[in-house]
């Protein structure tokens, strides 16, 4: 069930639908950054660090949201995805499709320290 929250941002009421995110990322310090930036929205989030773990989370859990890692060691993003939009308690779910990669550092902005999101 979606819920409001508006929020006083200075000068501009801001309103939040919390939502709930599964998040699959075999880098769980990435997982968990993200996970704790949209936290911070006030969305209710889950991470999972390969498919099978997300094949059993988002069937109990029903995100709205699923935020995929498309690099994911032994069952990759795609068939994940494929996977996840056949299950009948998931037909709502919008998905989002992410990838890190590594690049030689002479091509990395400030600060990046190895990897860029494509």
């Amino acid at each position: 069930m979606e819920r409001s929250e508006a929020r006083d941002d200075g000068d501009a009421i801001v309103h939040t639908v919390k939502r709930r995110i599964i998040i699959v990322e075999d880098d769980p310090d990435y997982g968990l950054l993200l996970a704790r930036l949209l936290q911070a929205r006030g969305h209710e989030t889950r991470v999972a660090l390969d498919a099978l773990d997300a094949t059993l989370m988002a069937a109990d859990f029903r995100p709205e949201l699923a935020i995929i890692d498309l690099g994911l060691p032994g069952m990759g993003g795609l068939e994940l995805v494929t996977w996840l939009c056949a299950h009948p308690r998931l037909v709502h779910t919008v998905f989002i499709a992410i990838r890190a990669t590594r690049r030689s550092p002479s091509h990395d902005p400030k600060g990046m320290r190895g990897f860029m999101l494509t």
